[in-house]
């Protein structure tokens, strides 16, 4: 699956959304055989780029929700990409196909638990685009804390 993806034609027109079913497939195995697949911090790393799904909407949102899966369980390669992580979350976040309603709490929390001042200083730095996804994040977490 790593292969698939990584082949240079992998993104090409016509393979795109057969590419990101293999990202969404090896981010699977990733989560429930970990322990046998050898390399598995590799393919981790894999699947973490080549997000987010955006062509394959029926496995979109499921896939997104098994990285916040692994985030919630502080998986020390997603710690140490924890800006790709939030670039993913960020380019998803109220995009109905691409997130839930649940996925979209989850990310409100995790932005509010990294905190403002951590989001500036994350490298590389956001694109203008995702500093204002950011603002707009945690204002709706500020929101949602107060109804």
């Amino acid at each position: 699956l790593a292969q698939a993806v990584s082949h240079p034609k992998a993104n090409h027109e016509g393979n795109k959304e057969a590419t990101e079913a293999a990202i969404a497939a090896l981010g699977r195995v990733c989560r429930q055989h970990a322990g046998s697949v050898a390399g598995v911090d590799a393919h981790l790393l894999v699947f973490l780029n080549g997000l987010p799904l955006v062509q394959d909407l029926e496995q979109a949102a499921s896939t997104h929700e098994l990285l916040m899966e692994f985030v919630r369980e502080s998986h020390p390669l997603l710690q140490e990409h924890a800006g790709k992580v939030c670039e993913v979350f960020l380019e998803i976040y109220g995009r109905e196909a691409l997130s839930s309603d649940t996925l979209n709490e989850a990310i409100r929390a995790l932005l509010r638990e990294i905190g403002e001042e951590r989001l500036r200083q994350m490298q590389p730095p956001f694109s203008e685009k995702h500093k204002k996804r950011i603002v707009k994040i945690l204002r709706d977490a500020r929101e949602s804390a107060l109804n």
